[in-house]
């Protein structure tokens, strides 16, 4: 299993770590497994502001498989990794309008993508959104967004950085569910089928 952790201890810089885990072997309530942690650093200052990264973190960023990019104070991308210009087919950083970017995103989820995060930047605040945008293949995929304010050691806004996460597997499994769940309604008010719920413990409801 693979785990992501991000680290505020120190507002000048970006960290994230990811954290593998593969279980060796199992003998009754004695589990034995072996674990791998990367982690990842750059420096939010200068660097940051100037759109250019240091050689050796942006090498770390476009190897990492979470899709991630970062904003500067005007809110505007300046960067955005290997695994999310893969994933969107273009690189996030150089759309040239919000118009642009705003046609990327389903309709139906302006609201969540774009008001949403808009109202979250005037705050100042974290930011976590589900909604669908154009992949690389042009459909729309389903992604959760995580965002997060940075400020420097005396609280000046220095931007926002984030990560897409892919969930569209999630949200068909989801759908699937719902449908078999609408279907199986639909028999128990027409046929006269008794349905059972149970709690988590196993026990009936």
């Amino acid at each position: 299993r693979n785990f992501e952790a991000h680290f505020d201890a120190d507002p000048t810089y970006l960290r994230y770590a990811e954290i593998s885990c593969r279980i060796l072997n199992s003998h009754g309530d004695k589990t034995f497994f072996i674990s791998q942690v990367r982690l990842f650093e750059f420096k939010r200052e200068h660097e940051l502001e100037k759109g250019v990264f240091v050689e050796k973190y942006e090498s770390l960023l476009e190897n990492t498989p979470a899709m991630i990019w970062v904003s500067n104070r005007e809110n505007r991308p300046i960067y955005s990794n290997k695994a999310l210009r893969d994933f969107l087919g273009r690189d996030f950083a150089k759309i040239p309008t919000q118009q642009e970017f705003e046609g990327m995103i389903h309709p139906e989820d302006h609201a969540i993508a774009i008001d949403g995060f808009n109202e979250a930047i005037l705050k100042k605040e974290r930011f976590t959104g589900e909604f669908r945008i154009r992949s690389a293949d042009g459909s729309f995929k389903w992604v959760l967004e995580e965002a997060r304010p940075q400020f420097d050691k005396s609280g000046n806004y220095l931007g926002y950085n984030g990560k897409f996460s892919n969930i569209t597997n999630v949200k068909n499994i989801q759908a699937t569910l719902d449908e078999a769940l609408l279907q199986m309604q639909l028999l128990v008010k027409e046929g006269g089928f008794f349905m059972f719920e149970y709690d988590k413990s196993g026990a009936l409801r």
